[in-house]
């Protein structure tokens, strides 16, 4: 049994907002945890990260509702998605409707997006473009075009590059303009000893020439990998210094999830509070709501919340071990095994092993460089177990593991 989430509702001041409604088919979910996996993943905004996962809501459709008050409480459609070929172990290719809209995915074997194609033939904003997306053999993204289809020109292009662990280190993006390109900004990034991002700079070019244009600066506490501080400032010429721009706090609950956030705006010559937001969980660790509370000075903030979110979620019983192997065809042996497993999913890729005892607790993880085959050691007490393999956090096969 798991949890997926079914419904947003926002609160403006006391007044609904607006809402959004996931609808899922039988055995299909996510577990959600954070603010942005909250959100649609799959419009034509989305960014895809250089070195992280795209969020995962595996829904059938989604609909938004925007809700007005006045002269009369109603609700009304702001749109609706309706996603197709979107079966979690074979989502190489995502269809996206919303009345005009489409939007199509194209995946590699990895699972990588390498062809996204938004077209909107409404009449207020017709417009077809095309992303195409490159990785190096680690796949990690290292280019990413985008093409105006409708008018049959280029538009942009990011660049990426990485350290020796992985990390990406400088991305460039390029714009064309006048039948040429040419780059507009440059970003930096900085790591500490433990591989956390602690300095983030944007630039912009100049007549090749890059000036300063906003620093970020994280910072963390203890060994977490989560930053709990950070600062933003933007560069102003005229004292040739960064100054002070936003800045945000995390503070953490006793089971390490953060349960505060405190915002601070720069007001020459100090910070200044803006507003918190104070996040509530259920027992299962997901955000069930969260409050955002106005600063009013002197160390108080407003009784009333400013604006508020719920999340709804029930429970469902996943894909079943039959259901996912039908996708992909995977070999465990020796099974039952002492402890040693060579584990083959053919021609399909996967990055991660996960066993779970019966209970549903994971008791072993590898993660690697994506590959078809691995030899496993394990020490785990005799028992029955089930192994998972995983591609880019999509569960692609499951089999069922005995321990003698």
């Amino acid at each position: 049994m798991k949890k997926r989430l079914v419904a947003t509702v926002n609160y403006s001041q006391g007044d609904k907002g607006d809402s959004t409604h996931h609808f899922y088919s039988n055995g299909r979910g996510a577990d959600l945890t954070d603010f942005i996996s909250y959100t649609d993943n799959y419009n034509h905004l989305v960014e895809i990260p250089a070195n992280k996962n795209e969020q995962k809501i595996h829904c059938d459709s989604t609909v938004h509702y925007i809700h007005s008050t006045f002269p009369q409480p109603l609700r009304f459609f702001a749109k609706t998605y309706t996603y197709t070929n979107n079966l979690v172990a074979s989502c190489k290719t995502r269809n996206i409707r919303n009345a005009n809209t489409s939007f199509e995915i194209t995946r590699n074997s990895f699972g990588k997006p390498v062809k996204i194609d938004y077209s909107d033939s409404s009449a207020f904003d017709s417009s077809h473009t095309i992303r195409y997306l490159t990785y190096n053999s680690n796949q990690l993204l290292t280019k990413d075009s985008v093409f105006d289809v409708r008018n049959n020109i280029p538009e942009t292009v990011k660049t990426f590059l990485y350290n020796q662990y992985n990390l990406d280190t400088l991305i460039s993006v390029y714009e064309y303009q006048n039948g040429s390109i040419s780059r507009t900004t440059h970003q930096r990034k900085i790591y500490d000893a433990s591989k956390r991002l602690i300095y983030s700079m944007w630039q912009y070019d100049l007549n090749g020439t890059l000036q300063n244009a906003t620093l970020d600066s994280f910072a963390y506490r203890g060994t977490d990998t989560v930053h709990n501080y950070f600062v933003e400032y933007n560069w102003d010429s005229n004292i040739n210094d960064w100054m002070g721009s936003q800045k945000k706090r995390k503070f953490f609950s006793t089971n390490g999830t953060s349960d505060t956030l405190m915002n601070q705006l720069w007001f020459t010559p100090n910070w200044d509070t803006s507003d918190i937001k104070v996040i509530h969980y259920d027992n299962d660790g997901y955000i069930e709501h969260t409050e955002d509370y106005l600063y009013i000075g002197d160390g108080l903030f407003s009784a009333t919340t400013l604006s508020e979110t719920y999340h709804y979620f029930e429970n469902y019983f996943p894909t079943t071990v039959s259901e996912i192997n039908l996708y992909v065809d995977v070999t465990v042996s020796p099974n039952p095994s002492k402890g040693i497993i060579n584990i083959n999913a053919g021609n399909t890729y996967f990055n991660n092993v996960v066993i779970t005892d019966i209970q549903g607790r994971i008791v072993c993880s590898k993660s690697a460089p994506a590959t078809c085959s691995t030899l496993l050691h394990t020490q785990l007490p005799a028992g029955n177990y089930v192994l998972s393999l995983y591609n880019q956090d999509v569960r692609i096969a499951t089999q069922k593991l005995i321990i003698e």
